[in-house]
Order: C-alpha cells, then sequence, then structure tokens
C-alpha cells in the first residue's frame, strides 16, 4: 500500500538513513528558513518544516531527471492524480484533465528460468505495446537521443500528460452567477487565462505528492509536439497541453541540481520578490546604466 493510502504523507526516512534523497535538504542558500531576513530568526521556519510533513516536503522537493526503471507500487498511480486534481480552480470549471502513460513491466521470471538482463526499457522487447515509448517516439526521435541531455529521464516507468479545455472556463463564468464577470464571452475576455494558472497548481500537486510518496518528478513541456501527442493520445479537440510529468523512483543521483539554477543566478533572497504593504523601490528599482551608455 502506498504512503498516501496509508495516510502517511510527508513520512520519508531522514536524509541519510537509506533515503535515496538524502542530499536534497533544504537549500541554505535559497530559504527564509535558513537565512535572517527582516528581523525572522534564523531556522523559524527551519525548524517547523523539519517537524512538519507538508513542510518537510516542499523543503526536499527536487526536479529529478533520472530515474529507475521500477514501476509504482499498486495503487499508487491513481493515488496520486486523484490528489492532484484536487486543486483550486477558478469557478469550479475543473477543466482538466489527465492522460498516464504507463511503461508495461516484463513477467516475473520463474524460479527455474534465469532473470532477464538489466537494461534500458526503450531498449527491451515486448508483445505489449508501450506507451511510454511511443511518447518518446514522437517527441524524442532515436537520431537526437545522442545528444538529449538526460538520458534516465527516458527511464521513467510513468508518464503523466496534462491538458486543459479553455473553454470549461470560459462556459463557467457565462451562467448567471458569474455572467457579469463579462469572461463568458469567449478566451480573449480573460485578462489572465485561468486555465493555466489552475493547471501550474495541480502540476505543483503533481510534484509535491510525488515527493510525499518517495518518488522523483519532473514537469516539462511539449511545446511544438503537442498536435502530434494530442493524436497519439486520442485527445479530443478543444483541448490544450499544460506539459508531462515524468514519475517513478529515482536514480541515486537523479535529483542533482539542475544547470539551469546555476546558470540563472539561483533563487532571489526572499527581500527581492516580498514585498510588504507596497512595493518597495529600494529592491526593485532597476540599474541604471552609465550615463555615456545611456
Amino acid at each position: 500500500m502506498s504512503g498516501i493510502a496509508a495516510g502517511r504523507i510527508g513520512s520519508r526516512p531522514e536524509p541519510g538513513a537509506g533515503d535515496p534523497a538524502a542530499d536534497t535538504a533544504i537549500d541554505p542558500a535559497a530559504d527564509i528558513a535558513i537565512d535572517r531576513v527582516g528581523g525572522v530568526a534564523r531556522g523559524l521556519l527551519l525548524d517547523r518544516a523539519e517537524d512538519d510533513a507538508l513542510g518537510r516536503v516542499i523543503g526536499r522537493r527536487r526536479m529529478c531527471r533520472d530515474y529507475l526503471a521500477d514501476p509504482l507500487g499498486p495503487g499508487q498511480l491513481e493515488a496520486i492524480v486523484d490528489l492532484a486534481r484536487r486543486a483550486p480552480s477558478a469557478g469550479f470549471s475543473q477543466g482538466v484533465a489527465f492522460v498516464s502513460l504507463e511503461r508495461p513491466q516484463p513477467p516475473q521470471p520463474s524460479p527455474a528460468q534465469p532473470p532477464q538482463s538489466s537494461q534500458s526499457p526503450l531498449a527491451q522487447s515486448s508483445a505489449e505495446p508501450d506507451p511510454v515509448a511511443g511518447y518518446w517516439g514522437v517527441t524524442l526521435p532515436p537520431a537526437r537521443r545522442s545528444e538529449f541531455p538526460w538520458p534516465g529521464l527516458l527511464d521513467a516507468p510513468v508518464l503523466i500528460t496534462l491538458w486543459v479545455r479553455p473553454q470549461a472556463w470560459v462556459e463557467r463564468y457565462g451562467r448567471p452567477d458569474k455572467a457579469r464577470s463579462g469572461l463568458g464571452a469567449g478566451e480573449a475576455s480573460w485578462p489572465v487565462p485561468y486555465w493555466w494558472v489552475d493547471a501550474g497548481a495541480v502540476v505543483q500537486n503533481l510534484l509535491l505528492v510525488a515527493e510525499a510518496e518517495g518518488l522523483g518528478a519532473l514537469f516539462f513541456g511539449m511545446f511544438e509536439h503537442e498536435p502530434a501527442v494530442a493524436e497519439l493520445l486520442g485527445v479530443p479537440d478543444g483541448w490544450r497541453a499544460v506539459g508531462t510529468v515524468a514519475l517513478g523512483h529515482p536514480a541515486p543521483d537523479g535529483r542533482r541540481p539542475s544547470a539551469s539554477a546555476s546558470a540563472s543566478g539561483g533563487r532571489p533572497a526572499l527581500a527581492e520578490q516580498w514585498h510588504r504593504n507596497a512595493w518597495s523601490p529600494a529592491v526593485s528599482a532597476p540599474v541604471q546604466p552609465p550615463e555615456e551608455a545611456r
């Protein structure tokens, strides 16, 4: 039984106790939990996070780019998707859908049979169609894989594609109780397309629930492959792709830091992102170029 089904969300072992994510503790350079900001005592939130299941899950979550091919536990995927869908939805529009792809597992050998040699799932042959391999066949053809920076991502046993139907929000806000908003006139009437906002909350749920279950997860986009994936999966017209979440047991170094974190300069200090009572010009003022460069 999964940790979710057993009511043990966030009950992962402490770092160092056989935990594959032992090196993913809260980053001292990235969290108010460690820094002293605006008089907040050092360690205030960290202490709370260590004692609180939700805080522990949020603090430890990292994107996972390398996976073991081991399958998820019985009922685990269903429990994860069921919790992920319980995200905020503007007007309770509920225009989100999931298409999960699960790699078929090879039959277990009998005691008289030697075990199959370990190899990447993409290299294994099986009489049963492999939906995960089908997805990668459309989005990452074999000819391009030699240059792919995350080959271990292709070993993830589950891919969850997430879709939204924008018209669900338009229809909901065209009903009498919401009609005064004017948002029922069409997608163009939405200054902020809330289908993307709501979908982001669903993705965050997916990532956090996966972390609570001791699994690795990575969200990535489909981009130009959206039409091909929609055709492959039989997605009806009117649905738009949000992206894909890979899910599975992390490889030993699966949660290694992303190159993007260092290339971007890392997470800004809290004081740069949090403005209390009004926007702080001292924090947000752009750097002025030298006069001769203006």
